[in-house]
């Protein structure tokens, strides 16, 4: 009996389901109906003949054969990709749907100022943004869950690629009523037993600042971290401690503000920031255009924030 080898379509369902975890979800994603998944994932079941996916009340689950299949679908989807951009012709540009994963502490006061320019650029890509923190980043990279990643450093994973984009500085947020809040610039030493709020620690921000309240002498508010910027910096607006804040959150949620909830004060005698960089795995097919790609961003962010960054060259 002739069985048919599977579809690129079926494994595109396959690894929609494996990463929602979710039929329905899946079928928003990929905008198509949730029997058309259901019914084209069983046809490529009957194909490999094994089970690949599991139902069960929290949702569903990658079965071991199905575990050990995901990545070799992957990679023949990112073959397939490979193939079509090679056969592109050269003034069209790249096309396709590419999945980048970004720390939520960076994506949404960045992409939006990007994000225009690309388009016209590159007019036939599609760009899959998913917000993950940088402790998960990585690791859903190399699975395969992304196709690229941007995020703070470091990563070091070496199997990984890594371009730098740019040094974002972090200031020094207190609330109005402050003692130190009627001033432009503070030295460190004016933090020494100051409550300093923090992060949770998967994201990288958690590591810097856990240091520089070390340095300095203020008091680490480890049972109030905070799991967003928004969140850290309500909790300053309400007196609850100081925080350190990325340049570009501070340009996009408070300098614009006609009145911000908290004062923004540079440290004038410690340089504290953040490197961010855009990462892919070493064997993607596509790895010669991830690289245009980075230049590209990099080219962007000078235009959009040079006053607010600084760019790796």
């Amino acid at each position: 009996m002739h069985i048919k080898p599977p579809t690129i379509r079926q494994l595109q369902y396959f690894i929609a389901v494996s990463e929602e975890q979710h039929y329905r979800r899946a079928a928003e994603r990929l905008h198509v109906r949730q029997p058309t998944i259901t019914n084209q994932i069983a046809v490529l079941e009957d194909s490999l003949q094994c089970r690949l996916l599991e139902r069960s009340r929290a949702g569903v689950n990658l079965t071991p054969i199905g575990r050990e299949l995901l990545p070799k679908a992957r990679a023949i989807l990112e073959a397939v990709d490979d193939l079509q951009q090679a056969a592109q012709p050269s003034m069209g540009g790249p096309s396709g749907t590419y999945r980048m994963g970004i720390a939520p502490t960076l994506g949404p006061y960045f992409l939006p100022e990007i994000i225009p320019t690309m388009h016209r650029r590159y007019p036939e890509l599609k760009l899959y943004f998913r917000e993950r923190v940088p402790a998960l980043l990585e690791g859903d990279l190399i699975e395969g869950q992304h196709d690229l990643i941007i995020s703070p450093m470091p990563v070091r994973n070496p199997a990984l690629s890594t371009a730098l984009l740019f040094k974002e500085p972090l200031f020094l947020a207190v609330s109005l009523e402050h003692k130190l809040a009627s001033r432009q610039t503070v030295s460190a030493k004016a933090l020494s037993g100051e409550k300093m709020l923090i992060m949770e620690d998967r994201h990288h921000l958690h590591r810097q600042v856990h240091d520089l309240a070390e340095t300095v002498g203020a008091q680490l508010q480890s049972n109030y971290e905070g799991t967003s910027l928004d969140t850290l910096r309500q909790m300053v607006a309400m007196g609850m401690g100081i925080a350190m804040l990325p340049a570009l959150y501070v340009h996009s949620e408070i300098s614009q503000r006609e009145q911000p909830e908290v004062r923004i004060l540079k440290l004038k005698d410690h340089n504290i920031q953040r490197t961010i960089s855009m990462s892919w795995r070493n064997a993607s097919p596509n790895r010669s255009f991830y690289r245009e790609l980075s230049n590209l961003i990099r080219d962007i962010s000078r235009q959009k924030f040079s006053q607010h960054i600084q760019i790796t060259e």
